[in-house]
This record gives C-alpha cells, sequence and structure tokens, in this order.
C-alpha cells in the first residue's frame, strides 16, 4: 500500500523535527509532494 509507505515516511521527516515548527515549515514542500504523488497514482 503506498499510503502506509507514505504515511511512515512522512511520520519519519516529523520525527526529525523534534518539535520545531520552522523546520517542519521547509520540509512542507517535500511532504506535500509524496503525498501528491499517491494522491495521483504512481506510475
Amino acid at each position: 500500500m503506498p499510503t502506509v509507505t507514505v504515511s511512515v515516511s512522512v511520520w519519519n521527516k516529523i520525527e526529525r523535527v523534534d518539535g520545531d515548527v520552522s523546520i517542519l515549515e521547509e520540509h512542507r514542500a517535500d511532504l506535500l509532494e509524496e503525498l501528491r504523488e499517491v494522491v495521483c497514482g504512481e506510475e
């Protein structure tokens, strides 16, 4: 299931942030792109 894989990847990135919202903001574009790939379907 790609959604589960993306969820784990997203959580891993968020856990690395350690509550620093400014760092999370820096990763926002990457997280959105990763989610978009799953929503639009993988080739």
